[in-house]
């Protein structure tokens, strides 16, 4: 495993260094690769990554991007945030049942740290979703985290060693 890189101000110019490389890449994961080894590659470089970054320091997703809620996380948080109506502070995605905040960042992020850490909404604790299936379907979505989010951008950055290493 590389150096980690960690700088979002680093991590941001890279991927803006980096797109044309980045879009051959994904094209590359897209041109008939076997999907399930991609997740098992994936899955490993993010249980190798994760340990080494701590996202609770971090706090860019959280400013940089929209989580989605299903009715559950909002109950929940319903509970926490007793001095406020939380859905005054969400628009809701009526095709998909789903909500999102209606502003940016996220209010429960203060000092790039989640004030309801252990309420978040699932979308939140998942985040960023490499420990899923289909890694190759959701390339869309993994690209506008790679400029955001420390591990994915070290997960991708190895992914591209890892299976450029073995054609």
């Amino acid at each position: 495993m590389q150096n980690l890189k960690t700088d979002l101000y680093q991590i941001a110019q890279l991927a803006k260094d980096q797109e044309e490389e980045n879009l051959e890449f994904s094209s590359f994961l897209r041109s008939g690769l076997d999907s399930q080894k991609i997740d098992e590659i994936v899955k490993s470089l993010y249980d190798q990554v994760l340990p080494r970054i701590d996202c609770t320091s971090c706090g860019n997703c959280c400013e940089l991007m929209d989580p989605v809620f299903k009715e559950k996380d909002i109950l929940k948080l319903s509970k926490c945030w007793k001095d406020k109506n939380i859905r005054d502070h969400l628009i809701e995605d009526r095709e998909e049942n789903e909500f999102m905040f209606n502003n940016s960042p996220c209010p429960f992020l203060k000092e790039s740290k989640c004030l309801e850490y252990s309420s978040r909404p699932e979308g939140c604790k998942s985040y960023p979703h490499l420990h899923k299936e289909g890694f190759i379907s959701r390339l869309v979505e993994v690209m506008e985290s790679y400029s955001i989010c420390p591990i994915v951008f070290n997960v991708y950055e190895s992914l591209k060693v890892e299976v450029y290493g073995k054609c």
